[in-house]
């Protein structure tokens, strides 16, 4: 039994190598060594040149592109190829800069087209003869889904890149625009953009603004400098992400209703860092010495993780709504509900007050120091004032903050209020001032203000307390304390 498969695996083992044997044989066989001749390579006769070299076999731009350059160099394409002085696109597709372009503006009459710069750059000579870049009317209307990338354009364009709705622009370097850098409509987006504004007094006509983008859209790493306007202003619904808006002469960054703002920067405005209608949302957010207030938020709107310093006038302000109009808070009166909410935010040593509402705003672990005291500032209207840390008036809410150093009160409140485990020392004046009644003031430790602990009506709070405010107590002072009482030293 057991020779009988030795035998079967022997002759096996056998036939499987005479069979590799026959097959391989052919393969390892001594082939032809002489060279073919010229002609019958696979590359053809272009693989070699007349001296036996390799001849350059790259393929150019246009043939690895399946788009269209610009300028073309088809003469039959006037629109295309430069010849009329602008490019005109009326079919979708991809196209891209060949060569730098010079007094040539681009107008994109097709939806979904895509311009690719390639790194080149769009130049004014002429002065603002109009957009660099821009849509027109097409055949549906106003023309849709055009994506603009990676390049630049300098000069005195009436404007940078002008475009409509379900749009996108990134990777561009646009300055000197007259109005718009970049203007976008709804639902478009811009990323990793930087804009500067142009070097002529007064740029063009208003508005101006270096980043506009319609409801819905999206601005993320973008930076807006030196601008006759607003550095960035976007539409209700919309979100700017990791941006920076320094030295423009509007307001840093301006969105409308229900917009969220995180993770930006905004210096040096002359007018406010941030400026929001109803119901925004902003994180991460820093002013940093602006003209004006470093934020101005209005009806519902939530901030928590933004710092606020050395701005020229409040380091936050929450405004009644006022939808016609977000420009100027100066004149706007006082008279719907604010309910803006503060969660860990900061106000340092911004000219007048670090926290400034009016009714129905609530406040938990803020921070506001030494603001009111920026004695340096002479030249009107940035003079300040002394500064109260916090000056609420209307049923606002204080809880776990500290206000300390500021040029006035710690905390200011008018009535209704409701103020509880706040630490308020070292201010100029009063820790706690209650201007009005039915103030609920609780377990607050106050201590080291230069004036008293805790004014009542402009009167220093007396020991046993009066409404709502709980009795004064020093900290080691003998027991039973009330639980509700404010320590003070």
């Amino acid at each position: 039994m057991k020779s009988t498969m030795t035998n079967r695996l022997c002759t096996m083992a056998v036939s499987s190598l005479l069979l590799i044997a026959g097959f391989a044989a052919p393969l390892l066989a001594q082939g032809d060594l002489t060279p073919p001749p010229v002609g019958s390579l696979p590359l053809g006769d272009v693989a070699f040149d007349a001296f036996g070299d390799p001849t350059p076999n790259m393929k150019s731009l246009t043939q690895t592109d399946p788009g269209q350059p610009l300028p073309s160099k088809d003469a039959d394409l006037p629109d295309l190829n430069g010849a009329l002085g602008t490019f005109t696109i009326t079919v979708p597709g991809h196209y891209y800069l060949t060569e730098n372009l010079v007094d040539k503006p681009i107008l994109v009459l097709s939806p979904n087209v895509t311009i690719d710069l390639r790194g080149y750059t769009m130049s004014n000579t002429l002065g603002p003869v109009g957009p660099a870049i821009s849509v027109g009317p097409g055949p549906m209307g106003a023309v849709e889904r055009v994506h603009v990338r990676n390049g630049f354009i300098t000069g005195p364009w009436s404007s940078g890149v002008t475009l409509g709705n379900y749009c996108s622009v990134r990777d561009l370097n646009v300055d000197r625009a007259m109005t718009f850098a970049i203007e976008v409509g709804g639902q478009s987006t811009v990323h990793n953009c930087i804009v500067r504004g142009n070097d002529l007094e007064g740029g063009g006509p208003m508005p101006h603004a270096g980043i506009a983008a319609g409801f819905g859209a999206v601005v993320s790493n973008s930076t807006a400098r030196e601008i006759w306007g607003d550095g960035i202003r976007v539409d209700r619904s919309s979100r700017v992400v990791d941006c920076t808006a320094t030295c423009n002469l509007g307001t840093g960054i301006v969105g409308t209703e229900s917009v969220s703002i995180s993770g930006c920067t905004s210096f040096m405005n002359l007018l406010n860092g941030y400026q929001t209608g109803p119901a925004a949302s902003m994180e991460n957010c820093s002013a940093h010495e602006n003209f004006a207030a470093g934020f101005l938020n209005r009806t519902g709107s939530v901030l928590s993780n933004c710092t606020s310093r050395q701005n020229h006038i409040e380091g936050y302000v929450a405004m009644p709504d006022v939808p016609s109009d977000i420009t100027d808070y100066d004149e706007v009166p006082m008279l719907s509900d604010d309910a803006t909410s503060y969660l860990h935010c900061s106000a340092t040593m911004n000219a007048s007050d670090g926290f400034l509402t009016t009714i129905n705003s609530t406040y938990t672990h803020c921070t506001a120091v030494s603001n009111g005291t920026m004695l340096f500032m002479e030249t009107p209207p940035y003079s300040p004032s002394p500064g109260d840390g916090f000056d609420v008036v209307d049923s606002c809410r204080l809880v776990n903050c500290m206000a300390s150093k500021n040029g006035a009160h710690g905390i200011r409140a008018v009535l209704d209020n409701y103020i509880e485990q706040n630490t308020c020392h070292t201010n100029a004046l009063a820790g706690i001032d209650l201007a009005g009644a039915d103030n609920t003031v609780i377990k607050n430790y106050v201590k080291f203000n230069l004036g008293a602990a805790i004014l009542v009506g402009g009167a220093p709070l007396p020991a046993a307390g009066v409404g709502g405010v709980a009795p004064l107590a020093l900290p080691s002072g003998p027991g039973p304390w009330n639980p509700f009482s404010n320590f003070f030293m």
